[in-house]
């Protein structure tokens, strides 16, 4: 329902006590295309809808390699890591050349390579026995433009079988040549700010 597909992948040699060396790879996607709907008017003056492909399977696509230091702090209830990259590589491909400024590619181009600094903050947290918090605070910048991600999932479990779990999601992206643009009657279209969230009810067992 989420219509996104993440690989996270890191790979760490420990340098000290709490602190390790690490080798990271974050990569994302759309599963299926979502499309904005519009009414429009033709020649005749008949009204019709008009259906336009804003996100679709590898557009976009975002890849970041970096290399940097990652902290971990591990107790009985608290789990937390803070990765350090001073150096990371961004990869955006965009397979629909018709999306490409709109996720910050220049036109007629598939891809935009880019590099800057980033961090990564993830942490869950038992609060009580049957309410748990993972969030995930991601930060990445070109020295020119930032994109800035806060997830969090707060877990309730209601007895054995039954969870229930709210999401909430801001996102900063100021990337895209789309939000820094006016269109023709000098009108900005679109935000640097995104905010997602949604409540489920589920079934669950653990064995």
């Amino acid at each position: 329902t989420n219509n996104l597909s993440r690989l996270n992948s890191k790979l760490g040699v420990k340098a000290a006590k709490n602190w390790f060396y690490t080798f990271s790879v974050k990569a994302e996607t759309q599963l299926v295309p979502n499309y904005q709907y519009k009414k429009q008017k033709d020649q005749d003056g008949v009204e019709y809808t008009q259906r336009t492909t804003i996100t679709d399977f590898l557009s976009p696509l975002n890849m970041d390699i970096s290399v940097g230091i990652d902290w971990k702090l591990n107790k009985k209830r608290f789990n937390s890591s803070l990765v350090l990259s001073p150096l990371t590589y961004n990869m955006k491909y965009v397979d629909r050349l018709a999306l490409s400024t709109r996720y910050g590619v220049d036109k007629d181009k598939h891809t935009k390579h880019s590099f800057g600094p980033s961090a990564t903050y993830k942490f869950n947290w038992q609060i009580a026995n049957n309410i748990k918090w993972d969030s995930r605070l991601y930060w990445i910048s070109n020295l020119h433009y930032a994109n800035i991600e806060f997830e969090n999932t707060i877990t309730f479990s209601i007895n054995k079988y039954l969870t229930s779990k709210f999401y909430f999601y801001p996102r900063f992206n100021d990337q895209s040549i789309r939000n820094r643009m006016p269109d023709d009657e000098g009108n900005h279209t679109g935000t640097y700010w995104m905010f997602k969230e949604w409540l489920s009810l589920g079934i669950s067992y653990d064995w």
